[in-house]
């Protein structure tokens, strides 16, 4: 087992099986909240409440990524880690896929979004071997979903053509698995 604690969530990382696991700061979650009461009580009009759980800011964003993850999981197919369970994107339950850290998607992904989600496409603890296939860990951003929604064939075809580019080796266990690193001239 493996823990992985990154800025929105934390993953825990079984053989079979890894849990995502929203964090939430309690202090600024409870401050989010009493906001909203706030202006709730000022408004006294229930139609009128202001949701203030912003999805992009704010102590929510683990949960707001696990549950996009959660609802885009089988319409993108292919191209990520199905999202097997989610607990109201509190805990997400996916696959666990072999992590490819060692290599660098920059070299098949180009980097189309620029801006503030480049990093989903472009840092490699993102990627990982599923089913005999290069695919997506982390896709719960929104600009990330609506960039896979839109290029879906082009984002394959850019990881199946590095995929093509790897040795594979054969471990003993039936299986090939890609080495971590781009054969010479590749």
């Amino acid at each position: 087992m493996k823990i992985i604690a990154a800025t929105t969530r934390i993953a825990i990382i079984g053989k079979w099986y890894t849990l995502k696991i929203a964090r939430v700061p309690i202090r600024s979650a409870v401050q989010e909240l009493i906001g909203m009461a706030r202006d709730y009580y000022h408004d006294s009009n229930l139609g009128k409440l202001r949701i203030t759980l912003s999805e992009h800011q704010g102590p929510f964003r683990g949960i707001w990524a696990n549950w996009r993850e959660w609802s885009h999981s089988s319409s993108l197919g292919e191209n990520v880690v199905p999202t097997r369970l989610s607990l109201l994107g509190i805990i997400n339950v996916i696959d666990t896929a072999v992590s490819l850290f060692e290599m660098h998607p920059a070299k098949f992904i180009r980097p189309t979004l620029g801006g503030k989600d480049a990093h989903t496409f472009q840092e490699t603890a993102n990627y990982g071997w599923h089913r005999g296939k290069l695919k997506l860990l982390d896709y719960g951003s929104f600009n990330a979903i609506t960039y896979l929604h839109g290029n879906a064939k082009k984002f394959r075809d850019d990881l199946d053509a590095f995929d093509q580019s790897l040795e594979k080796k054969d471990r003993g266990d039936g299986a090939f698995h890609p080495l971590l690193f781009l054969r010479e001239g590749g």
